[in-house]
């Protein structure tokens, strides 16, 4: 569930993007910057879910995309 899940997010991405779940970005949320979010329904699954296009990595790293 979690690989197809995984590969159902990454068909939304476009030319070098990142998107992450809302799991994802709760797990890494002090560092992780995200400009965008958006709602999708993934195929296989019954639930509408929000995923967030990452613009950066703050803290130590302090990188943008």
């Amino acid at each position: 569930s979690h690989v197809n899940l995984t590969a159902r997010i990454e068909s939304y991405t476009k030319g070098g993007q990142i998107l992450v779940s809302e799991a994802t970005l709760l797990d890494t949320n002090s560092i992780v910057k995200v400009h965008q979010s958006m709602e999708i329904e993934p195929k296989g699954f019954t639930e509408k879910m929000t995923i967030y296009s990452v613009s950066g990595i703050g803290g130590q790293y302090n990188l943008s995309l």
